[in-house]
């Protein structure tokens, strides 16, 4: 039994070291691909315009387009603001219509001259409109609360946006950050250029 647990072990060894030793066998270091967003080239130029860029948005587009879950996300959403719209629209447009005719009714009433006839009429009127309100209560709770949740939903999505492109951006920063010694050899080439132009005005 101890032969064979031996022997196992040193089999175990000798596929690591074979392993260890053969490059195609290691993993390779992932390089992170640059967003099309984040490139330079005239092909990215061609997708995006640079000058009213907002890289937030293209960063999420980009992401969105590779992640099917966050598209689909995407897609919901647009989905609830179009009914959110549709719903809300057709309600005030529905309530413009009584408020219409409540107002235009009340002006019609204040025109009479028979001032009791004019007070009765009006005294239904008030009734009417009353009426209108108390039964639509119920509607105007719900349009109020489906204005709240999208505005809550527009809230997380520009939250969405912010806290998934952070580590894009971050990345492009750790990977593409100049190097400082071009930098630092043209101050010198600068310095030695200055002294010898304050030589040649002979201001040593």
């Amino acid at each position: 039994m101890n032969f064979i647990v031996k022997l196992s072990v040193f089999t175990w060894i000798v596929t690591l070291i074979s392993c260890s030793n053969n490059p195609s066998a290691s993993p390779k270091a992932e390089i992170p691909e640059i967003p099309e967003a984040l490139q330079n080239d005239n092909s990215s130029k061609m997708k995006y315009s640079r000058s009213a860029e907002d890289l937030v948005d293209e960063l999420y587009s980009e992401l969105s387009e590779k992640d099917k879950e966050l598209k689909q996300l995407n897609d919901d959403i647009q989905t609830l603001n179009s009914k959110s719209d549709e719903l809300t629209k057709a309600f005030e447009n529905y309530k413009a219509k009584s408020d219409n005719y409540y107002n235009s009714a009340s002006t019609k009433v204040a025109q009479m001259k028979d001032s009791a006839l004019s007070k009765r009429l009006q005294a239904y009127i008030i009734s009417s409109l009353h009426k209108f309100q108390n039964d639509n209560s119920g509607l105007e709770d719900l349009k109020k609360q489906i204005s709240n949740n999208a505005l809550s939903i527009h809230d997380r999505l520009l939250a969405m946006k912010v806290l998934l492109t952070l580590p894009v951006i971050e990345q492009y920063q750790s990977s593409n950050q100049p190097e400082s010694k071009a930098y630092k050899n043209l101050i010198q080439q600068q310095e030695e250029l200055l002294k010898k132009q304050s030589k040649k005005m002979g201001m040593n």
